[in-house]
């Protein structure tokens, strides 16, 4: 599994870059800061990983986030494509596209944001398939 120094040196790093984007956006005035968010993000993952591997009991609880997450991350998408689909259908006045499309942006980034966590259930539930053909 991941060791503390590992996960240490991840959560610094990741506070550091999300202090910078953050100093970026307010206080330089420079929205392409934001950037930072994503590599900071994909830094903080260590901090999330379980310090165990999976135990046979586990199964069940890791088969259902699975199933849990990789549904909800499929809500989000679909509600996603469909109010865009609606707003180039209603063709609407320009605030009223805006709104519906960043309730739609909205949507997109919240099922962006379950994937991985149905991936990490899902690579759990492989490493405990791999132990048990053994």
């Amino acid at each position: 599994m991941i060791s503390f120094r590992v996960r240490v040196f991840a959560g610094v790093s990741a506070a550091a870059l999300v202090s910078a984007a953050c100093y970026l956006v307010v206080s330089a005035g420079r929205p392409v800061g934001a950037v930072l968010f994503a590599p900071a993000a994909l830094l903080s993952l260590p901090l999330f990983a379980a310090k165990r591997p999976p135990r046979l009991e586990d199964w069940p609880l890791l088969d259902e986030n699975v199933t849990r997450f990789r549904t909800a991350g499929l809500v989000c998408f679909s509600m996603a494509i469909l109010t865009n689909a609606a707003t180039l259908a209603l063709r609407l006045g320009a605030t009223a596209t805006e709104q519906v499309a960043a309730f739609g942006v909205a949507w997109w980034a919240v099922g962006f944001g379950l994937v991985p966590f149905a991936l990490y259930f899902a690579s759990r539930r492989a490493m405990l398939e791999d132990d048990s053909i053994d």
